[in-house]
């Protein structure tokens, strides 16, 4: 009992777990992005990453709602039965296709009368963006099932298997057609792919999550608090501010630098950005853990402490092997085409308080300190600004975006010390 209640509380042990797959799976995202680096000109790999950055910009508030969903799904599955679960799901998919069809109708209008400003003004590309956004998050809620019913293999295998299908079905359309709708158009093909072999292994089960159940339980509403607009908006507002942060640069570079530059400069962010993206576990395990906590009493101190920990530990781990490598990957035989050592160098740095800055920012979300991750506003004004007033190239922007990252998680991570005495809930009498 103990060790079970040890590892519910464990951070950095079901971190590095978790880690182990994602890298896995994301190993076939990062592979996408070499292949093209190679293989296309670098105004259409420029165009390719701008796209998937869009993309990720709109798939990456989500997860805040998967992650709100799962737990509903896993107190769903533990007093209930496999077909409430999947009543549930049904009931959240059915909205997300409704409301997510007129989000995507609303998203692909903007970019018709804005995306020029960003260098996605093709009509053949403008509706993709969305459309892959759509069936990504449809993917990451049948996947959010299998955690629930706790059959991690499955939940395992279809983030790899999919990783892998979407660098299969985009490269086929760029190599045979050579257009970045192509390519748009693959990724889509492989979140469709994956939404019908999820559902079908899901419809699939029989057996109940725990035990038999009267089946009226699928209709019957669940001890478990519903998700409301109310509650989601803070969760989408700050984390999409992080992932804006994130991107920020390139999108920057996209709308200041010259064609030569860009492409240098996507270049050299590719390895950097994927330090960011392999720590995502670690805030994903710190969630839960510190709503736990907080339900029993408990002070949240330690979880942050040891998530900071972890992160700072693997983003740096990460950022020296890049500083030490950064030659050997820009220019040997297999490395990256136009990405300058410097520019790696710098934008690796940037990765370390990136990092710590989401574990803070998922961390104050889980406190219901729901405002405070507002204060990356701070940070994405002060990037802009700066660059749009000062003389810009490729070094300037990384350096202006390093400071920049360095400030916002200092003045974050003090505030966030200071309210320290709000992480411990009263206890019941």
């Amino acid at each position: 009992m103990k060790a079970a209640a040890e590892l519910r509380n464990s951070i950095i042990r079901r971190s590095l777990g978790v880690v182990g797959f994602y890298v896995l799976g994301h190993a076939f995202n990062y592979l996408l992005l070499v292949t093209t680096n190679r293989t296309l000109a670098p105004e259409i790999f420029g165009l390719f990453y701008i796209c998937i950055s869009l993309i990720n910009v709109l798939v990456t508030p989500s997860l805040t709602v998967v992650w709100s969903l799962a737990q509903r799904l896993s107190i769903i599955a533990a007093a209930g039965s496999t077909e409430a679960v999947l009543a549930e799901l049904g009931r959240n998919l059915r909205q997300l296709l409704g409301w997510g069809a007129l989000g995507a109708a609303a998203i692909a209008a903007a970019l018709l009368l804005f995306g020029r400003l960003i260098g996605v003004d093709s009509l053949a590309i403008i509706p993709f963006i969305p459309a892959v956004a759509l069936t990504s998050i449809m993917v990451e809620l049948l996947r959010a099932a299998f955690q629930a019913l706790q059959r991690f293999a499955w939940f395992s295998a279809t983030w790899v298997l999919w990783c892998a299908l979407q660098y299969v079905c985009a490269m086929a359309g760029l190599l045979l057609l050579g257009t970045v709708w192509a390519g748009l158009a693959g990724l889509l093909l492989a979140g469709l792919a994956m939404g019908v072999l999820g559902w079908t292994v899901l419809n699939g089960s029989s057996a109940p999550a725990s035990g038999p159940r009267d089946r009226a339980a699928a209709a019957a509403p669940i001890g478990a608090t519903p998700l409301t607009a109310k509650r989601l908006a803070p969760l989408v507002c700050g984390y999409g501010l992080f992932t804006l942060f994130v991107n920020l640069d390139v999108l920057l570079a996209y709308l200041l630098l010259e064609r030569q530059q860009l492409g240098a400069y996507v270049a050299s962010s590719l390895l950097p950005k994927a330090i960011v993206t392999v720590t995502l576990p670690v805030a994903q395990v710190l969630m839960p853990v510190v709503v736990a906590r907080v339900q029993a009493a408990q002070s949240t101190r330690p979880s942050l402490v040891k998530a900071l920990l972890a992160v700072t530990v693997l983003a740096g781990m990460g950022a020296l092997v890049l500083g030490l490598g950064r030659g050997l990957v820009c220019s040997s035989r297999f490395g990256l085409r136009f990405c300058d050592p410097g520019l790696m160098k710098t934008l690796a740095l940037a990765a370390v308080p990136l990092c710590v800055l989401r574990v803070l920012v998922v961390g104050s979300l889980a406190l219901a300190a729901n405002w405070r991750p507002l204060l990356q506003l701070v940070g994405i004004l002060l990037v802009g600004v700066s660059a749009a007033l000062l003389p810009t190239g490729p070094a300037t922007l990384a350096t202006l975006y390093l400071y920049a990252a360095l400030a916002l998680t200092f003045v974050y991570l003090a505030l966030d010390w200071m309210a320290a005495p709000c992480r411990t809930a009263p206890r019941r009498s």
